[in-house]
């Protein structure tokens, strides 16, 4: 169980590491996602899964409304997610319509179920994850490329479930100086970049990894960052950000049901003026399978107002596959990244 929960960490860690230093910033969203259970989908032969979204009556006008598909996704026969197009929302309805707005990601993963080669591509860009792990399942090696280029190559030695070594085996020009440091569970300890450093510790406790993350410039403190991780499903159950001052910055609480998928969500960023405060409940409905077949999502005014249904999930999986899927290189403008795409580590 050490061994697996290690590697798990370590491999969360070390992309939440990489998404940060370029985001700058958490996924926000990513609690909203869907989580299928890879047993019910395999048990029941799902192979393919689409989902729709009905706005509510607020966003009808006299023009109309649109509503449509958020999602298309395809599973492979361990029940793992493959295959999934999703819409960027560039300033348009969020939903999928098969050209700039999209965006698709493929997955391949080894018999034991580990992440081998993460794909992702939209008309202006194609990113590769590809992993290596010893015959225990420990992860020896991940290489990050921006289109076929790489930009980051990381290498590790485990030793009883322990890793033992960690090194830089190849950045590109602006990531030549990066600097990682790990502890023996596999997780980041500490990041520097430039004048930028980056500080983790972590607290156990039960089904829960605490995390604290400071970030530094030039060695004066810039951020401080503490984020609850739920194990079982590598879900953020909290996250705060707070500046050099202790002023709040933003705060993210999110509770989940048993299956993984989200029931509550509030998100309060008091200096964003756009968004400002997002507190929603959200109902989860499960067929027969445990599989999802809707959700609806309710925008908690205040407690005298009581609660205003904003939209509605309806979630179809199929065990017939998808009609159609983008490949590698259909969406990018240049074509000459169609042929030389690795299709594998």
């Amino acid at each position: 169980m050490k061994t697996i929960l290690s590697k798990q960490f370590f491999l969360f860690f070390i992309i939440s590491c990489i998404a940060l230093s370029v985001n700058g910033q958490m996924n926000l969203s990513a609690p909203l996602d869907h989580y299928s259970l890879p047993k019910s989908i395999k048990k029941h032969k799902v192979k393919s899964l689409v989902i729709f979204m009905e706005m509510n009556k607020r966003d009808i006008s006299r023009q109309g409304s649109v509503t449509g598909k958020l999602e298309e996704v395809s599973f492979n026969p361990q029940g793992l997610m493959s295959y999934r197009l999703r819409s960027d929302n560039r300033g348009n309805p969020p939903f999928i319509a098969y050209g700039k707005g999209c965006y698709f990601e493929i997955k391949n993963f080894s018999e034991k179920g580990d992440l081998l080669h993460l794909y992702m591509e939209d008309y202006q860009q194609i990113r590769q994850e590809l992993m290596n792990y010893d015959d225990k399942g420990g992860l020896t090696s991940v290489k990050y490329l921006q289109g076929i280029d790489t930009v980051v190559s990381l290498g590790f030695n485990w030793l009883k479930g322990d890793m033992i070594k960690s090194e830089l085996l190849y950045g590109n020009e602006s990531n030549k100086d990066w600097v990682r440091e790990y502890d023996n569970k596999g997780r980041v300890k500490k990041t520097v970049s430039g004048n930028r450093r980056t500080e983790f510790t972590y607290t156990s406790n039960k089904d829960s990894l605490w995390t604290i993350q400071k970030t530094f410039r030039a060695d004066t403190l810039y951020t401080t960052e503490k984020y609850t991780t739920w194990i079982k499903y590598d879900r953020v159950t909290f996250w705060e950000k707070k500046g050099a001052d202790n002023t709040l910055i933003s705060v993210l609480k999110v509770g989940y049901d048993k299956y993984g998928n989200a029931t509550s969500y509030y998100l309060h960023e008091p200096n964003n003026r756009y968004r400002g405060t997002v507190n929603m409940t959200i109902e989860n409905f499960y067929d027969k399978r445990k599989l999802l077949v809707k959700r609806l999502y309710y925008s908690v005014k205040n407690p005298k107002e009581g609660l205003e249904l904003t939209k509605i999930e309806r979630f179809v999986f199929d065990t017939v596959p998808l009609v159609f899927k983008f490949k590698k290189g259909d969406m990018i403008d240049d074509l000459d990244y169609k042929e030389i795409q690795p299709e594998s580590n």
